[in-house]
């Protein structure tokens, strides 16, 4: 007797079909791994997945970094956008846009920079401010046009709205003390920093300031300590018409206020008479010793062997216990505004590495220091603007465009 056929019920209703396996879509993926996806690219490439669909509106509402530039709002390959034809309404209202959208939580890093801005927008940026503080910011950079510096409203910031912050970048703002802090011998901006930042900002890992000194800083005897602070970067543009009155050894406080920090970069412009140091000059003075157990990595550019400069290096590199490497380069990595450099310029190089090398290299007993050879064949017949470094080209080129 034959055996009776079985059919399946796929076979009784209709040809067998074979199921295909789904295919794993980018939104399945985990939030965190969408989040860092979002997060790379530039703000109006990231805004266009909202459209997606409402699972992609969310993670773009939640984005963790915000980058607001020419560049990440503006900027297109095709069709070259002048930077000089983006108004500053245009770029404050995209930015305004953004943030009305953002969730608003859990920012890591948030960024301003255009260098179209101005005081009269005072209003916008200092709402800006605000979204900062209430989104708990953990990394806040504000590059505001050198031109007219923005006065930074640190009385937004108190021990409370300012102690998540871990790193804070600034560049042309204006410190001016709040009436309610009575220092009446604070007078620049780097006194106010060491004396009253760290009060407001108690979790400041990282700080970068971008500042020009043309009065010497009172600083205080005792300044106040950021406990957190393990990086901090200084660009000084020293400013005289005639004899300089500003003076690198004050520096030497960093060490005090700053005894945890693991890095020190010092990144030097002196628009004044220049003539390296000579035993003429005086004795080299020395401070009382300000041992720290924790420097190990310093960086300072624009050393041309000034007195004061090599003072504070000797300083640094008697007291860093834990120093690894010291890097000094004559060569200047920022510079003042609209500053002509000359041949002469290439000259104040030489002299620089030639100071390092005198002062540095003898007292050096660890092997630690690395200074940029500039030699005087180096310099002769070359057009000063070559010399520098590419990065501070890339500054200039973009406060001219």
């Amino acid at each position: 007797m034959a055996k009776r056929k079985t059919c399946s019920k796929k076979q009784l209703n209709g040809p067998r079909v074979k199921k295909k396996k789904s295919r794993l879509q980018l939104s399945d993926l985990p939030s965190d791994i969408l989040h860092y996806i979002i997060s790379q690219l530039p703000i109006k490439e990231a805004a266009r997945t909202s459209i997606l669909s409402k699972h992609w509106k969310d993670v773009w509402c939640s984005c963790r970094n915000l980058k607001f530039s020419f560049k990440s709002l503006f900027y297109n390959k095709k069709c070259r956008i002048p930077y000089s034809s983006i108004k500053e309404q245009v770029f404050i209202d995209r930015v305004n846009t953004v943030l009305n959208q953002h969730s608003g939580v859990a920012i890591e890093k948030l960024e301003f920079e255009f260098s179209s801005l101005h005081n009269e927008h005072a209003e916008y940026i200092d709402g800006w401010l605000k979204f900062s503080i209430a989104s708990k910011t953990l990394d806040f950079t504000f590059v505001h046009p050198p031109m007219e510096p923005y006065s930074f409203p640190f009385q937004l910031f108190d021990a409370t709205t300012g102690s998540q912050l871990q790193s804070m970048k600034l560049g042309s703002v204006s410190l001016k003390q709040p009436s309610n802090i009575k220092s009446p011998d604070v007078c620049s901006a780097l006194a106010y920093i060491f004396t009253e930042f760290p009060s407001t900002l108690p979790r400041l890992e990282m700080l970068t300031i971008r500042c020009q000194e043309i009065e010497r800083a009172d600083m205080l005897d005792k300044p106040l300590k950021f406990t957190y602070l393990r990086h901090l970067r200084l660009e000084l543009n020293f400013v005289s018409l005639e004899t300089r009155t500003t003076d690198v050894l004050d520096l030497a406080c960093l060490l005090e206020a700053a005894a945890y920090m693991e890095k020190l970069e010092l990144h030097m412009w002196m628009d004044c008479t220049l003539e390296r140091y000579r035993k003429r000059h005086g004795e080299l003075r020395s401070l009382p010793s300000q041992l720290h157990s924790h420097l190990k990595v310093v960086n300072m550019t624009g050393f041309y062997g000034q007195k004061d400069q090599v003072e504070l290096a000797l300083h640094i590199l008697g007291n860093a216990s834990v120093l690894e490497t010291m890097k000094i380069n004559p060569k200047p990595m920022v510079a003042a505004i609209n500053v002509l450099l000359t041949s002469e310029d290439g000259f104040c190089f030489v002299d620089g590495y030639r100071a390092a090398k005198k002062y540095l290299f003898r007292a050096d007993h660890r092997g630690v220091v690395d200074v940029v050879k500039v030699r005087r064949r180096d310099v002769e017949n070359v057009w000063p603007y070559k010399l520098v470094d590419p990065y501070w080209i890339a500054l200039e080129a973009e406060q001219d465009r």
